[in-house]
């Protein structure tokens, strides 16, 4: 009877041994498909840190400072110089499995036997999940400063929209319900509400949810008003309507104070603009600084202004803070990953107005 136990406890150990074997050879068979989301770890690193990864002689050249600037340069429509990016700098002979899971990466290899001209690539999730990956080649370091300079927009923004990618995956876990419902019934779009914006104000064709610190008070605000040609869409125009809009909607505590658009270019606050294709829409973003008129506040906005699903109305949706005594960098991301949200139902064929195809 001993003997059958220790025979059948033998048989269970090798049952487990059996199945570790073939439960790693699924995963070592798996792990040739890690580009397609298969297996893949996390992106490591904080929000809004970018790495390059090249040579030296690259790092050290022009090539390297044209990297820098349009990395860590200051980014605009903050009233204190913050960073695009915190960057670094690694390698290419460090660059091991301990540093490929990095959140944002400029990978740049310049070799004039294997590249015949400079070429940039745009990569998601090669070595971890929601990775960020810009591979750069070129013969000389001349074409690497060259089409660095040429896109730089392009990379800020595609490492900035991977950052809010993952923020809206954050704002998803915890959601204002009934603010995003209210957006539904008034605009027939779906607008992801951050739970944390839980205080709201209704007015005509208007909403406002913020969350009401003192510190630290951050907006979302979407309105529409009705569509007739395409100069509606035009800077100039859209900050004229949100100076109506926020005056009517949005007073101060003090008498005769509501929120306007800072205009001057004195200090480098002039609100510039952004034609943005957001899944199809033709979108104009305007970027600047509000300020409470008869009253001592300001702060960074960020705006979005895109035709309904049925042409009739633009809808604007905005998001603006006044935090006096923080970095504001990453918290107007955060805000601004929730604008991203926007969904319209429209058809892709007349998503962008005839006249502006």
């Amino acid at each position: 009877m001993r003997l059958f136990v220790m025979e059948a406890e033998k048989h269970r150990k090798m049952k487990k041994v059996l199945f570790f074997l073939m439960a790693s050879a699924l995963l070592f068979s798996c792990s040739e498909k890690d580009r397609k989301g298969f297996l893949l770890p996390g992106v490591t690193g904080n929000s809004f840190e970018a790495m390059v990864v090249t040579t030296e002689p690259v790092w050290n050249s022009e090539s390297g400072s044209v990297l820098k600037d349009v990395l860590a340069g200051n980014m605009e429509g903050l009233p204190q110089p913050e960073p695009y990016f915190k960057l670094s700098y690694c390698p290419r002979s460090q660059f091991d499995d301990i540093m490929k899971p990095m959140r944002n990466i400029v990978l740049v290899d310049v070799d004039p036997q294997m590249y015949t001209q400079a070429r940039i690539k745009y990569e998601r999730a090669r070595w971890a999940r929601s990775q960020a990956l810009i591979c750069i080649t070129s013969p000389d370091k001349a074409g690497v400063t060259k089409i660095v300079s040429d896109n730089k927009d392009r990379i800020r923004r595609f490492f900035s929209d991977a950052e809010a990618e993952r923020m809206l995956e954050v704002h998803e876990k915890s959601v204002n319900s009934e603010g995003s419902q209210k957006v539904k019934d008034m605009f027939g779009v779906n607008l992801l509400v951050p739970a944390s914006l839980d205080k709201s104000k209704v007015g005509e064709n208007f909403i406002w949810f913020s969350n009401v610190k003192y510190d630290d008070i951050q907006n979302i605000v979407v309105y529409k008003f009705p569509y007739k040609d395409t100069s509606d869409l035009s800077m100039e125009s859209l900050v004229r309507r949100r100076d109506s809009v926020m005056k009517i909607n949005v007073p101060g505590a003090a008498p005769d104070s509501y929120v306007a658009t800072e205009k001057s270019d004195k200090y480098g606050r002039a609100p510039v603009s952004y034609v943005l294709n957001v899944d199809g829409r033709y979108t104009v973003e305007i970027r600047g600084f509000w300020y409470m008129e008869n009253m001592v506040m300001a702060g960074p906005f960020v705006s979005r202004a895109c035709l309904s699903a049925d042409h009739k109305d633009v809808i604007v949706t905005e998001c603006f803070l006044f935090a006096p005594n923080k970095n504001k960098r990453n918290i107007l991301r955060s805000l601004e990953s929730a604008l991203s949200s926007l969904e319209v139902k429209a058809d892709s064929a007349v998503a962008k107005p005839d006249s502006l195809r």
